[in-house]
């Protein structure tokens, strides 16, 4: 989403009467270059949306089981991915998922229509190679190297928990698919390739390997790791949120889309009436 954000945010003022007209005509208020980010960062939305069954117990066997769900977590990347909107030495992961299987980094990929598989080692959509295994299977190492050094702050505010880095913490990619027209499940190595509806029944059937408290403490961890403003200080939040942000720009976008289609639709009724008055003539 803040890529997407970052793209936008470079759009041209136009002046208020473009905006009227572009309003009336269904403009569309996507910048170019904001198309891929905001692509993915739908299918980020859509994929979070499922996980919060997890977070709110929504889901199929829930009992007594503890879920955390982190979004677009920002994590210290000794590699220095660069990731727009964050410091250069930044790697933001879509989603990490903590609960009883340990700890799972959801890449999220939105590909409406495509025809995807899993084929040597790599994601496959509609006959074109992605690298979203590899870089699922790097973001998983990376949390799994991070999550055994000591922290810089203590958790003072968990008192009586034991350190993440004392316990053995199973960390796996997946990779959730939003809009394929035809998906082949499949892994490589130890990323799973799933559709994001089926992602929390894959969640919560997978080997338990922590209890609650451990739960717990991996999640205080993360939170503490992450490398934005820490959610455990009572630093304001900005106002409106990257997520309002994101949504604002969500509801334009369908909006001028609905107006286009209406455009459309308006001039498919205007010809086929000019056609049936035609031939009304030629009868006539």
């Amino acid at each position: 989403m803040a890529e997407a954000l970052h793209h936008q945010a470079g759009a041209p003022v136009r002046s208020p009467l473009a905006q009227r007209v572009g309003r009336i005509t269904g403009s569309d208020p996507l910048e170019a270059s904001a198309r891929t980010a905001y692509s993915a960062a739908l299918g980020a939305r859509a994929v979070g949306r499922h996980l919060e069954r997890l977070s709110t117990g929504l889901h199929v066997g829930a009992g007594r089981a503890r879920w955390h769900v982190l979004h677009s977590l920002p994590v210290p990347d000794p590699a220095g991915g660069p990731t727009s909107g964050h410091a250069p030495s930044t790697r933001v992961l879509d989603h990490v998922v903590v609960g009883p299987c340990g700890v799972v980094v959801v890449s999220a990929h939105h590909l409406p229509g495509a025809r995807v598989r899993v084929s040597r080692g790599a994601l496959v959509a509609d006959g074109q190679r992605r690298p979203a295994l590899a870089q699922a299977d790097d973001d998983a190492r990376l949390l799994r190297q991070l999550l055994v050094r000591p922290l810089s702050h203590p958790l003072s505010q968990f008192p009586g928990q034991v350190p993440a880095q004392h316990l053995d913490v199973p960390v796996v990619g997946a990779v959730a698919v939003v809009g394929a027209e035809r998906l082949s499940a499949g892994r490589s190595g130890a990323v799973a390739v799933l559709s994001a509806a089926r992602l929390v029944r894959w969640l919560q059937r997978r080997p338990r390997a922590l209890t609650p408290d451990a739960v717990d403490a991996v999640a205080a961890h993360l939170r503490v790791l992450a490398t934005s403003p820490s959610p455990l200080a009572s630093a304001e939040q900005p106002h409106p949120s990257p997520v309002q942000q994101f949504e604002r720009l969500h509801a334009r976008v369908r909006t001028a889309d609905r107006v286009r289609r209406a455009w459309q639709l308006l001039l498919a009724l205007a010809a086929s009436s000019g056609v049936v008055v035609a031939l009304l003539e030629l009868l006539g």
